[in-house]
């Protein structure tokens, strides 16, 4: 059985979706306390790339014109950076503004880099739980239903928080993620795929982690999500930043360790055409398109494929982004965590799912 696991499946526990990011985060950028300097250009950029990314302005989207502009493109000659970008802002736009960044008094460069200090360090505090006891109570609940069903399964997840890993904790249960030690250096270094035979939770975490950094040159664990880019590891090892990836950066998609994660979840789904795949979605939009895709193309190789979708706009969801395999989907109107949810899932999965 295949776990996938999107925004709303933290939303129970005070953690955000993106469109929520967005309206908090921007509260919270006008009354910023701020130690960098241009946090009128800050807000003047941000106002910016939201009226140019329209309706699909949620934070991750922001933040990969913002490393963009970072690295010295200007949104003018975004094409040059490939047709993948472009292709993307054409088509959710249908025209690139023509605004001058200069003029408008802001520095591309210096603010996009201190703005997008300031939202991740936003998206890593929101995305810290307000309370443990309640990610557990609501994930022994979801298990407890699931683990009759399919007592073996992979778990994927879009979320950069830690609540899967939470659950687990308390439990007592080990969670693989892919995690093993570099005894040389002092490090946790993600090498791969998890580790089924390991765990009981194998987890891949397809956008990172709020407890991942980059440390020469790999990604690795960290006990502490307060670390920042340019602090020192015990050996004196630098942090270069945090590893949250969002949906537009391919370049760290078709990139190990990210590309075997995605590999590994189009195998659990396609399985070779075989018997039947099982998969429980949970709060996802299906909004980023190579997820989505994988998932489509999945069900044409796998006619098996059977999908339940828990969200509570799961009809339009399908009929938004899925419509080409509703047939191989169930939906569950329902918020993730409430009694409603659970009971309206128990009954899709029996008696072995032959509701699906």
């Amino acid at each position: 059985m295949i776990i996938f696991l999107g925004a709303g499946a933290s939303k129970p526990f005070g953690i955000p979706t993106m469109v929520e990011f967005v309206e908090e985060f921007e509260k919270e950028l006008v009354n910023w306390d701020s130690e960098y300097h241009g946090e009128e250009s800050e807000i003047n950029l941000y106002n910016y790339i939201k009226k140019f990314l329209g309706d699909e302005g949620d934070l991750e989207a922001v933040l990969s014109i913002l490393n963009l502009l970072s690295e010295k493109v200007d949104l003018k000659r975004l094409g040059l950076r490939g047709i993948y970008y472009a292709d993307y802002f054409i088509r959710r736009n249908h025209i690139l503004l023509e605004y001058d960044l200069q003029e408008r008094n802001i520095d591309p460069i210096l603010n996009a880099k201190t703005l997008t200090i300031k939202i991740k360090k936003f998206i890593k505090e929101k995305c810290k739980p307000k309370n443990n006891d309640d990610v557990f109570d609501v994930y022994n609940k979801f298990f407890e239903i699931i683990m009759p069903v399919g007592n073996t399964f992979d778990i994927f997840t879009t979320n950069y928080d830690l609540c899967v890993e939470i659950f687990c904790k308390q439990k007592g249960e080990m969670i693989n993620r892919g995690i093993k030690p570099d005894e040389s250096r002092g490090l946790s270094v993600l090498r791969g795929n998890p580790d089924k035979n390991k765990s009981m939770y194998p987890l891949s975490k397809l956008h990172g982690s709020i407890d991942w950094y980059k440390i020469g040159g790999d990604i690795c664990e960290r006990e502490s999500t307060d670390h920042e880019t340019g602090d020192h590891t015990k050996y004196d090892q630098v942090i270069e930043g945090e590893m949250m990836i969002y949906p537009v950066q391919e370049k760290y998609i078709y990139r190990d360790p990210f590309f075997d994660m995605f590999h590994y979840l189009k195998e659990k789904l396609f399985n070779n055409g075989g018997a039947k795949t099982r998969c429980i979605v949970v709060g996802y939009s299906f909004r980023d398109d190579a997820i989505t895709n994988i998932f489509i193309d999945a069900v044409k190789r796998n006619p098996n494929l059977k999908i339940i979708l828990l969200d509570p706009e799961a009809n339009e969801i399908i009929e938004k982004n899925l419509k080409q395999i509703r047939d191989n989907i169930v939906p569950i109107e329902e918020n993730f965590g409430g009694d409603k949810a659970l009971n309206e899932l128990l009954k899709k999965l029996k008696p072995g799912w032959q509701r699906i």
